[in-house]
């Protein structure tokens, strides 16, 4: 918006299994700064998820996120319509993980269906696949 960053989407193409490794100062100042029980938590989660995304060729929708002022003005749903159109194009699956059940109604409209629903640490992770549309 201007010359102000008004979201970002971070998603991973076919056979990219996940996102790079942090540093290992990064790792140690997350360590540090959430403490160990933390970390192996959000470890054990990640690990939780990996096993359970498909098997199949897929394109996987890692983060979306929209700065707070401008949410619901589109900038999310343009976002996500335009990494759409490419994965579309490709003849691509999409693949994507929410706890929100408002995000899953969202993530509906453009045409992802919940696959499957586990439960982390006392929490609802919802697991969202996308066939491909015509392009």
């Amino acid at each position: 918006a201007g010359e102000r960053l008004a979201g970002v989407l971070v998603a991973l193409p076919p056979g990219v299994i996940a996102l790079p490794r942090a540093s290992w100062p990064a790792l140690l100042r997350l360590v540090v700064t959430q403490r160990p029980a933390v970390a192996g938590r959000w470890s054990s989660v990640a690990e939780a998820l990996q096993l359970h995304r498909p098997l199949a060729p897929h394109a996987y929708l890692a983060t979306l996120g929209v700065e707070p002022a401008l949410q619901r003005s589109g900038v999310g749903r343009a976002l996500v319509a335009d990494w759409l159109a490419a994965i579309d194009a490709a003849r691509q699956r999409a693949y994507l993980e929410t706890d929100s059940t408002l995000n899953v109604a969202w993530y509906e409209r453009f045409g992802f269906a919940v696959r499957a629903e586990l439960t982390l640490l006392g929490v609802s992770v919802y697991l969202m696949e996308r066939s491909p549309r015509d392009a």
